[in-house]
């Protein structure tokens, strides 16, 4: 028969221990796949955390973009008087008496349409008003003081301060070279940034 009795039995001894070296392989095997994927797990965490890091990091940064990127159009956009101020200016300066100069920069388009808009507040209002739109140069928006006789200011520059810091248009006070009492409203070309 074949094979003989002692290659049966050499076969037989052979695949015995290629078995039992299988079977050890394999548990090495085993033992290796689980230690080594416990370790590529703990890596990827480890790289997760960093790229969760990095992406947290970088949509600050994108937020902080945003929050530029609107500072600056507020800072080159062309001031205006909202409906809302509009409305709430008008009706803090109705039935007073005063006379009011608004100046502006004849050559700075933003600055005469906000004048014309403070004009047509000031208008609606009820009060006298007076322009000049000569300048060259002039830079921010500007109240003057109107000081009274006594040096002090004015009631009417009082009221008309606080008109407009209600509505939230801020403004410098300005002590031009003015006849007392009188009230002037310089609205000069919009500062730089910076």
């Amino acid at each position: 028969m074949w094979p003989s009795e002692a290659w049966a039995t050499w076969l037989y001894d052979a695949a015995n221990i290629a078995l039992i070296v299988g079977l050890i392989t394999g548990a090495i095997a085993t033992v290796l796949i689980v230690w080594m994927g416990n370790i590529k797990e703990a890596y990827l965490k480890k790289d997760l955390a960093s790229t969760n890091a990095r992406a947290a990091a970088l949509s600050n940064d994108a937020a902080q973009a945003r929050l530029e990127q609107e500072r600056l159009k507020a800072a080159v956009a062309w001031r205006r008087l909202s409906l809302p101020q509009y409305t709430s200016l008008v009706s803090a300066l109705k039935g007073r008496h005063m006379k009011v100069w608004v100046e502006w920069v004849d050559s700075d388009p933003e600055s005469t349409q906000f004048a014309d808009d403070i004009l047509r507040a000031l208008g609606a209002a009820g009060l006298e008003t007076h322009v000049f739109h000569g300048y060259e140069r002039a830079v921010g928006f500007r109240i003057s003081l109107g000081l009274s006789e006594n040096g002090k200011i004015s009631e009417n520059a009082k009221i008309l301060k606080e008109a407009f810091s209600s509505v939230g248009l801020h403004f410098e006070d300005w002590e031009g070279r003015y006849p007392k009492n009188e009230i002037h409203i310089l609205v000069g070309t919009k500062a730089p940034l910076f």
